[in-house]
């Protein structure tokens, strides 16, 4: 342990990512003695940009919305539904370390023996399976053909006649 403790920061942080991979209790038994807040700085905003893409890969690259009903609303609404997405995942990612500084700091009041740092470093390296799975997906994604919509748009009414449907979109 004490080899691992002198190690550089950059080295240590990439052997722990492996071992989260290969044997996560050996991983975590190392950020017990040396915690670090590398892996919270690095992989929930890597886990931001993956979450960008995987949406931007579904619904812009493989999403295949024949050209004449391709509107500008359709667009606009594609990247608010991606912006959601991402919101939502950024405060998933707030929220946990809120939850994070909340379990941590009880636990040290009612006499645990954890810190917050050893907590930032463990819930840092506990998202590296979301990140392993983002890839995975984004890459299936990329395998697959694109997808036919079927995207269904009325823009105005015919000439002389009422209105007898809405505007339907089914993404």
């Amino acid at each position: 342990m004490k080899k691992e403790e002198g190690a550089p920061l950059p080295a240590r942080f990439l052997r722990q990512l492996m071992l989260t991979i290969i044997n996560p209790k050996e991983a975590f038994l190392q950020v017990k003695e040396s915690p670090t807040f590398l892996p919270m700085l690095v992989i929930p905003p890597v886990l931001i940009v993956l979450t960008f893409a995987q949406y931007h890969v579904f619904y812009k690259v493989k999403m295949n919305i024949p050209a004449a009903l391709y509107t500008g609303q359709i667009d606009s609404f594609i990247n608010s539904l991606i912006q959601f997405r991402l919101m939502q995942y950024i405060v998933i990612v707030l929220f946990s370390i809120l939850l994070l500084l909340l379990i941590f700091s009880s636990g040290r009041f009612l006499g645990g023996y954890g810190d917050f740092k050893q907590g930032i470093s463990v819930t840092g390296y506990t998202y590296l399976p979301n990140v392993l799975g983002l890839v995975i997906i984004i890459l299936l994604f990329l395998s697959i053909p694109p997808v036919t919509t079927g995207v269904f748009t009325l823009v105005g009414y015919p000439v002389g006649q009422k209105p007898k449907d809405d505007i339907v979109i089914s993404l």
